[in-house]
């Protein structure tokens, strides 16, 4: 009897020992499942971490890109701007000019007009023998 208890005994331990390592070589197995799959998504991650910043410098580019194509049209605008600011100031110049010389020409006339009126009065002044009696009336 005892030498069956020895042997039960004997058997069961190397059930139980096989069983652990058994269950041993299972978690070591998972640890290196759980490894790669680590491994795998770093990898992944890392793609996509190169990918998108690509993608980020593409767009970069692009809208610096845009930026030089709207500094270029605004430079523009402001050339077209500047031009007509110029063509409104040199027509508002001749404007002026041309208005200046009406006004100087109506002034020249009218001058003359006086002068030849001043030079009849005293004409007329001379043939009657001087100067008017002043008026006593103000």
């Amino acid at each position: 009897e005892i030498e069956q208890v020895e042997e039960d005994n004997t058997t069961e331990s190397r059930v139980y020992e096989h069983k652990i390592r058994h269950l041993k070589y299972e978690h070591e197995k998972k640890i290196t499942e759980i490894k790669e799959g680590c491994s795998s998504l770093r990898h992944e991650f890392r793609n996509e971490h190169e990918s998108d910043a690509k993608d980020m410098l593409q767009e970069t580019e692009r809208l610096k890109d845009d930026i030089r194509e709207m500094n270029v049209e605004n430079h523009d605008a402001v050339a077209i701007l500047r031009g007509k600011g110029v063509t409104e100031i040199t027509n508002v110049e001749n404007q002026i000019e041309k208005d200046l010389d009406e006004l100087a020409t109506k002034c020249d006339g009218t001058l003359r007009q006086l002068k030849e009126e001043l030079e009849l009065v005293k004409k007329k002044r001379k043939k009657c023998g001087g100067r008017k009696k002043k008026s006593s009336y103000k």
